[in-house]
C-alpha cells in the first residue's frame, strides 16, 4: 500500500511538470519537488502509521511500525522523488535534441 502511494506520488510528480512545461513555468518544478520531499519527510508518513491499542486502559504504543513506515518514506520515497526528477530532465533533454535534429 505504501509503495502505491510513493508511486502515485511519482505519477503526480510528473504530471506536474508536464502541466509547468505547458504553461511555460519551468522554475515550478523545484519547488514542487521540494514541497513532495517535505511531504515525505513530514506528512505523508503520518497517514499511514497505525491507531494504537488500548490495553488495559491504556494506550500500547509501539515505535517499530512508526519507524519503519518512516524509514521507507524518507529513504524510499526521498530517492524515487529524485530519480523522477532527474528522469524527467534526461528524457525531456533527449526529447528537445530530436526535436532540434528534425529541424
Amino acid at each position: 500500500m505504501i509503495y502505491l502511494f510513493i508511486i502515485s506520488i511519482a505519477a503526480i510528480q510528473i504530471l506536474l511538470y508536464r502541466f509547468a512545461d505547458r504553461k511555460g513555468l519551468g522554475r515550478l518544478k523545484i519547488p514542487v519537488t521540494f514541497l513532495i520531499l517535505i511531504g515525505h519527510f513530514f506528512i505523508f508518513p503520518q497517514w499511514f502509521y497505525p491507531k494504537p491499542n488500548m490495553v488495559e486502559g491504556f494506550e500500547a504504543r509501539c515505535g517499530m511500525p512508526i519507524l519503519g513506515i518512516t524509514i521507507i518514506f524518507v529513504c524510499v520515497g526521498s530517492s524515487i522523488t529524485w530519480l523522477t526528477y532527474l528522469g524527467y530532465f534526461i528524457f525531456k533533454r533527449k526529447a528537445l535534441k530530436n526535436k532540434q535534429h528534425e529541424i
